[in-house]
């Protein structure tokens, strides 16, 4: 990795996310990780078949997701009652008991937010794959950078876990495939994310 000292294409250049050093672009070897000179951040990593392996993770993901809003999410047995709770059931009840502003902020963050983060990946990377041009690319990149931090699945997950261990004691629990699915598709969208090369979208140009 070398300091930029000559105008270069925009695509060749690289900034320090740090300190915001301009640096010249330049390929690595396999699995290898460029560093800024003044400051050491991590600038990128060669992280190989990049496109492949984030397209079939966002793939895998949307089929998850498919599953995880479709069927039922869990079922309570309660003195020989049953009652069937499904991923929608918490924005719905909230929006019944007048709290909108909360159920809206589940809706987005747990709901929304990850189907468009899912979706937005699979258009960057679709066209990518079949060697075919994407307009507007940086707006679509940008829309998927700035709702990375907002869809909170993980926190969602971690809100049922604790519900089932609280009433484990009082109902039978049985899950349902979209416990399962919603589960996997954390995993696989994690997996997506951390797989996910952002130069791959600018050395196709």
């Amino acid at each position: 990795m070398s300091i930029l000292k000559t105008p270069l294409p925009p695509n060749d250049v690289v900034s320090c996310h740090e300190c915001d050093l301009l640096h010249k672009h330049t390929p690595l070897g396999h699995k290898k990780i460029a560093k800024c000179i003044r400051c050491g951040c991590v600038l990128y990593r060669d992280k190989p078949n990049s496109v492949e392996k984030t397209l079939v993770l966002s793939l895998t993901s949307l089929i998850l997701y498919l599953i995880a809003t479709s069927f039922p999410l869990l079922s309570l047995n309660i003195a020989g009652r049953q009652q069937v709770s499904y991923l929608a059931s918490g924005v719905i009840e909230l929006f019944s008991t007048g709290m909108w502003e909360l159920a809206i902020t589940v809706l987005l963050t747990n709901l929304l937010f990850p189907l468009v983060l899912i979706l937005s990946l699979i258009t960057l990377l679709g066209p990518i794959w079949l060697n075919k041009p994407l307009k507007n690319k940086g707006g679509l990149f940008r829309i998927a950078q700035w709702l990375r931090p907002w869809a909170m699945m993980e926190v969602f997950m971690l809100g049922i876990f604790v519900a089932v261990v609280k009433l484990s004691d009082m109902a039978d629990i049985v899950y349902g495939a979209a416990f399962f699915s919603f589960f996997a598709m954390i995993i696989t969208s994690a997996a997506a994310a951390s797989s996910f090369d952002p130069h791959a979208l600018w050395d196709e140009e």
